[in-house]
């Protein structure tokens, strides 16, 4: 969860959208018919409003690489190695690492 905000109150009974730009790219490549892996990389950027506290959401970055092995038909097994950094308004910042595994059974 991001706890970035949708829109703001910006008055008793009004509400603002909260500006915010956001994107991805991701590049896929099969390395034989039933090996593939894929890496990905994008962002989040909030446009902090001066009420919000100081360690309100800012922006995010993250890039993900995954490999997935096809078993049989139906059969799928993979790992993934995620990274992702969080900036708070105060710039205040810190970094996560995550590995997955994961098996899909298609029925």
């Amino acid at each position: 969860m991001l706890d970035a905000p949708d829109s703001a109150v910006v008055a008793r009974d009004s509400t603002e959208l909260v500006p915010s730009a956001g994107g991805y790219i991701s590049y896929g490549y099969h390395w034989t018919n039933y090996v593939r892996s894929h890496a990905t990389a994008g962002f989040t950027k909030i446009k902090n409003e001066d009420f919000e506290s100081d360690d309100a959401f800012d922006s995010t970055q993250y890039v993900l690489v995954n490999t997935f092995w096809q078993v049989t038909k139906g059969v799928r097994t993979g790992v993934e190695h995620s990274r992702g950094r969080r900036e708070n308004k105060d710039g205040q910042d810190g970094t996560a690492n995550r590995i997955s595994f994961i098996v899909y059974y298609d029925f």
